[in-house]
């Protein structure tokens, strides 16, 4: 399970769901809503699944956050079409 949050610049995991995950370095600075930084121990692919469709994303691994968050830049990256007033999530439909 993994919230979706469009106010999320980018997309993260928490260290503890990957433990052992070979991460890639990364040198970014990235903060919460209310500005407090988010520490970053590096960044790693996952493939998992959404409704059967297979689905490969690149996530920010932080100790600094408690749940999985698609993130803005997830959200463009899979043409995500968010229609909140028919409450539907279209997903891979120009893919």
């Amino acid at each position: 399970m993994c919230l979706m949050d469009s106010g999320c610049d980018y997309s993260l995991i928490p260290s503890r769901l990957v433990p052992g995950a070979k991460l890639e370095p990364v040198n970014m600075n990235v903060f919460a809503a209310n500005g407090s930084p988010i520490n970053i121990l590096g960044e790693m692919t996952i493939d998992f699944e959404i409704e059967g469709m297979p689905v490969t994303t690149d996530l920010l691994v932080s100790d600094s956050v408690d749940e999985c968050m698609l993130g803005y830049d997830w959200l463009v990256r899979h043409n995500i079409i968010w229609n909140f007033s028919s409450r539907q999530i279209l997903f891979k439909m120009f893919q």
